[in-house]
């Protein structure tokens, strides 16, 4: 089953992209510079998916506290990197079959960290 994922770009949306290529493992969103929203429920039915990478988006300023509500058994490694958040993002929903190996937040502009937020069991933080 095709995913449909809606970009919200800060120039206006960009429109409907399939991701079924993507959903094999990883997915990386890199360079994004316009991007200002990931849609909840993108991960949805991605069991293969082992790591995803957003990096250098900096109009990104949240992610929603309910993009991770998800089972993502294969997950392995989690980078959000270089990017506007000022929260990381809310990871205690997370499921998977094993701990992440790599959870990165690296260069971002997180200015409080709330307990709880990044209840998850990961190799390296």
């Amino acid at each position: 089953m095709a995913l449909a994922v809606r970009a919200h770009l800060a120039k206006g949306p960009v429109g409907d992209r399939r991701l079924a290529d993507l959903a094999r493992p990883p997915l990386a969103l890199r360079n994004l510079k316009n991007l200002v929203n990931i849609e909840d429920g993108i991960f949805d039915d991605m069991n293969q998916l082992r790591t995803i990478v957003i990096h250098s988006a900096p109009n990104l300023k949240v992610i929603s506290s309910l993009l991770f509500d998800v089972y993502l058994p294969s997950l392995k490694i989690l980078e959000i990197v270089q990017t506007g958040i000022k929260k990381p993002p809310f990871l205690s929903l997370l499921r998977t079959n094993q701990h992440l190996r790599i959870v990165d937040l690296e260069s971002n502009r997180i200015e409080k960290v709330i307990p709880g937020e990044l209840s998850i069991s990961a190799e390296q933080l």
